[in-house]
């Protein structure tokens, strides 16, 4: 990965930027507080795993949970602070190509998972099913 750039986005971006920045990218870090972030969700998460990205992602979140659920490419840090992430960015950098495949693969099926019209039959079903098939 010699030669590309690394690409910081902080505070608040134009959306279009975003997008590109996004869909150019081959990792999303996503440095959140694994406390913080035990179980809760991310909308940049949710996004780079239907755009196919390898995820770099806190140790024991419901992002890494998902991520290992479907089989995307990623890498889960051990605590909080600028050695722990940046191990796991050499990590996935060393290993992109296999965590580029999966988090490909993994896309299909998240976006499938999560297609509005899955949402439209889950909200209108009255069968009282519990719809907890994960």
């Amino acid at each position: 990965m010699r030669g590309r750039p690394l690409r910081l986005l902080e505070g608040s971006v134009p959306y279009e930027d975003y997008v590109q920045a996004l869909l150019s990218a081959d990792v999303v870090v996503l440095p959140y507080d694994p406390q913080t972030y035990r179980n809760s969700a991310s909308a940049v998460f949710v996004e780079a795993l239907a755009a196919g990205k390898i995820v770099i992602v806190p140790e024991h979140s419901w992002m890494a949970k998902e991520a290992a659920r479907v089989g995307a490419g990623h890498i889960a840090f051990q605590g909080h602070g600028p050695e722990p992430i940046a191990a796991a960015l050499r990590r996935a950098l060393t290993d992109l190509a296999a965590l580029g495949a999966a988090s490909s693969k993994a896309s299909a099926a998240w976006i499938a998972e999560h297609d509005v019209g899955r949402l439209v039959a889950y909200l209108c079903d009255e069968s009282g099913n519990d719809h907890d098939d994960r």
